[in-house]
């Protein structure tokens, strides 16, 4: 599993398969979470420009000999709720092209999307 390519997570066997090969989020923590919101201001008129939902990206390090990061790419996001001290047991539901997920400090997720990829040589990010 190393492999800078998104690879779109679609069904529960395929959650499964990437919650087995990240051992559960064992032993792992949030590094670093991005809330990217396609709206805007314009600077000349100052008019508030709805684009559409936004992205969350989370990069997540763990103590795991086969690799230390995976991240994760969730699209058209409805809602996200983070507590900096919860520990959720990992869980993805699919549900009419919505996914529901919750993991580490992420207490629920929902988007319209979710993908991961493992970042090229699995470097350890410090801070």
């Amino acid at each position: 599993m190393n492999s800078s390519t998104w690879k779109e997570i679609k069904s529960e066997s395929q959650w499964r398969s990437l919650e087995a090969q990240v051992h559960g989020f064992h032993d792992g923590f949030i590094k670093r979470l991005t809330w990217d919101n396609p709206d805007f201001v314009d600077k000349k008129n100052m008019d508030l420009h709805f684009e559409g939902a936004p992205e969350v990206r989370v990069l997540i390090q763990m103590q795991n000999p086969e690799f230390c990061q995976v991240e994760l790419l969730f699209s058209d996001v409805a809602k996200c709720l983070i507590s900096a001290r919860a520990d959720a047991t990992p869980q993805c539901q699919f549900d009419k092209g919505q996914v529901v997920a919750k993991f580490l400090q992420i207490e629920n997720v929902e988007a319209k999307a979710f993908s991961y990829r493992v970042p090229n040589g699995n470097e350890s990010e410090s801070a």
